[in-house]
């Protein structure tokens, strides 16, 4: 039932298209079917009763039906696809959206395959039943109808022998169609294991060559379609008795036609025209009744991705939708963290514990400590990647979970350690399809330091970097990623050791370059080499998740503490590499 409504919200939203499509086919069958009916008259009119006078005339009615069938068939298959591409496209959408919606931590806890095969087998699967095998399933209904009607106008016994021979084929099909439903079910399961599977193999090409893991892959696959193959078996041996069910219940209902209608014949209660138009007839209502079946089956594997798809939707539907857009493009904000708590799914220990501090607008803040301390975690919990267990992070005294995420992230640019670079060219990597002009691309690119790379390149800023960038370096990679973020020109710009794969020389030229063009607006570093964060104006040093110093680095450096021992432990650091 759950499904059934779920299915009626997204017709409703299609409805006249929609409509439209079902009366075309309704039209269809009713041109096809009047074809057969109308060589009752050709045989009995015409030939036996050699009234030829009539042959034109009930010849041109055949050629009409025919031809108008013909051009319904052919628009109405045109509309049918025109409803799929619109309900593809619409869902699609849909679950693109509700991918950008999943708080990143949730995302992250499954695999990537498991998310492509909703889009490559359950929205397909979910489109094809809503475009084209609920309004066909529709169209046999009134087939069935409309020739019950005929069928029992012109022999109610052939009708009644029909009815109950169909009877037993339903109970049948029925059975069938709930095993078929749980196969499905378990099916697209194990295609979902194999993608995921699939997906890691290509991403792992690399790693499985160096570590020659090449058989342990092929076994782990193998294994998969094994598993695989075996319910697909059992799903076609369904299939199979499904077939057989339905050439019984055609070449059953022929023979009953048949057998009574010839002996009508024999006893002069039915004309030979009549015989023959009731017998493809029958033919017609066996095929209707089968089509019926034919599309509950396939329907059945329809409901599992619509199953599916609701599960996923339900599995993330508690988070919060909010419209509040009082933060606009530009503006300058206090970020304040209030006694702030959080720990990730299946830990045990907080990764920040009742941290509390403050992002005053226009200035540098560096987050420093040692690894495991909470500085990215933070970062995470500042992109409203997840939410925080208790506490909260606010933006003028408004939290941040209560504003719309696309007026959030208009304000902030960020560059990760390891940022995602498409398979595009420098371009359209820097831009993602902002309009920008070429003095300030240039601009930025020098600010990167990216400059003498790009000249030298033949194709220049069109150049294809690759699947994620990987024929750049890892210190051109970042470089792009810094280009992205700041062409923007976010008010909040956060650098997760973006610099990390820079030498020294390059990161303290890049980092003096981006304070230069960012003076005024709110910079948040968390820094791979803490010469780069001298001239902060505030530095927060965190230590396993808590708040242990704040100041400037002349004034930390005094205490003779924690940040002391990070500054002294880098500069070793630095002088071995």
């Amino acid at each position: 039932m759950n499904s059934l409504v779920w299915i009626f919200k997204r017709v409703i939203d299609n409805k006249w298209i929609y409509t439209f499509a079902i009366l075309l086919l309704f039209l269809e069958s009713g041109a096809y079917i009047s074809s057969t009916v109308l060589q009752q008259k050709l045989i009995d009119n015409v030939f036996i009763n050699k009234e030829y006078d009539q042959f034109l005339y009930v010849l041109s009615l055949i050629a009409v039906s025919y031809i108008s069938y013909s051009l319904l068939f052919t628009i109405s298959s045109y509309v049918l696809a025109k409803n799929m591409s619109n309900f593809l496209l619409s869902l699609a959408n849909n679950y693109l959206q509700h991918l950008y919606s999943i708080k990143t931590a949730i995302f992250q806890k499954r695999r990537t395959g498991e998310y492509v095969h909703h889009f490559t087998a359950d929205i397909g699967s979910i489109g094809r039943l809503l475009a084209w095998d609920i309004p066909r399933l529709l169209q046999q209904l009134f087939s069935i109808i409309l020739l019950t009607f005929i069928i029992g106008s012109t022999n109610i016994y052939v009708l009644i022998f029909i009815l109950v021979f169909n009877i037993f084929y339903i109970l049948f099909a029925k059975h069938l169609a709930s095993k078929f439903k749980k196969m499905s079910k378990i099916i697209n399961k194990k295609e979902s294991r194999i993608l995921v599977r699939l997906e890691e193999c290509i991403s792992s090409t690399r790693e499985v060559l160096i570590f020659n893991r090449t058989k342990w892959e092929q076994q782990t696959l193998n294994k998969l379609f094994d598993r695989y193959y075996v319910h697909a078996f059992k799903e076609e041996n369904i299939r199979s008795k499904h077939l057989l069910a339905n050439e019984s219940l055609k070449w059953g209902t022929s023979l009953i036609v048949l057998a009574i209608g010839s002996y009508k014949v024999y006893v002069g209660s039915m004309s030979i025209g009549a015989l023959v138009i009731i017998f493809q007839l029958s033919l017609q209502l066996a095929d209707a009744i089968k089509g019926i079946y034919d599309a509950i089956f396939r329907s059945m594997r329809s409901i599992v991705s619509i199953d599916n798809l609701r599960e996923e939707y339900n599995r993330n539907n508690h988070q919060e939708e909010l419209k509040n857009n009082t933060l606009l493009l530009g503006d300058k904000f206090t970020i304040s963290v209030e006694d702030a708590s959080y720990k990730y799914f299946n830990n045990k220990n907080y990764s920040i514990r009742n941290l509390s501090m403050e992002i005053p607008p226009g200035k540098k803040i560096a987050l420093v400590g040692s690894s495991g301390s909470g500085k990215s975690t933070l970062i995470s919990l500042l992109l409203k990647f997840d939410a925080l267990n208790s506490g909260e992070i606010k933006a003028d005294n408004l939290s941040i979970m209560k504003i719309e995420s696309n007026t959030w992230f208009q304000n902030i640019g960020v560059v990760f350690q390891e940022p995602y670079l498409f398979s595009d060219t420098i371009r359209n990597n820097i831009l993602l399809g902002s309009i920008v002009s070429s003095e300030r691309l240039d601009e930025i690119i020098k600010v990167v330091c990216l400059d003498d790379y790009i000249r030298q390149l033949p194709e220049g800023y069109e150049t294809v970097i690759g699947e994620r960038g990987l024929t750049l370096s890892g210190g051109q990679r970042q470089r792009l990623a810094l280009a992205r973020a700041l062409i923007r020109n976010p008010y909040i710009l956060i650098l997760d050791e973006a610099t990390s794969a820079l030498d020294m020389n390059t990161e303290e030229k890049i980092m003096k370059n981006i304070d230069n063009i960012r003076k005024g607006k709110t910079t948040i570093v968390v820094a791979h080499r803490l010469s780069t964060i001298e001239n902060s104006d505030l530095i927060y040093v965190l230590e396993n998740g808590s708040l242990v110093e704040t100041g400037k680095h002349q004034e930390l450096l005094e205490n003779n503490s924690l940040y002391t021992r990070l500054v002294q432990k880098d500069i070793a650091t630095n002088i071995r590499s």
